[in-house]
């Protein structure tokens, strides 16, 4: 258990995959419509300045249907993740994003 923040595991990368060796986002493969996410660890931090680093702010959703159901919506948060070497545009354009669970 980390002191600060949270493990979070089976997060699902749709429209991307994830580059190890970067830490970033990269283009998926051929027909490969998720990526199954490395543990991440969420840690609170107090941000003093901007990155210089392209950055992507990747929205996490619950489930698939982004636009939830009628009493709950599905985004839960957004999260910034470096673009790789790709603009950050490009995620937007594909509508990338982190699923919470596949299932509809």
């Amino acid at each position: 258990m980390p002191r600060d923040g949270a493990y979070v595991k089976r997060m699902y990368l749709e429209g991307a995959s994830w580059n190890l060796e970067g830490m970033s986002l990269k283009e998926p493969e051929p027909m490969q419509l998720t990526y199954e996410m490395p543990i991440v660890h969420f840690k609170p931090v107090v941000r003093r300045r901007p990155s210089s680093d392209a950055l992507y702010m990747c929205p996490i959703y619950q489930y698939p249907c982004r636009s939830g159901d009628g009493e709950r919506p599905s985004l839960v948060t957004m999260q910034e993740i470096r673009s790789g070497s790709q603009d950050p545009s490009f995620w937007i354009k594909l509508g990338t994003a982190i699923l919470l669970s596949t299932a509809l």
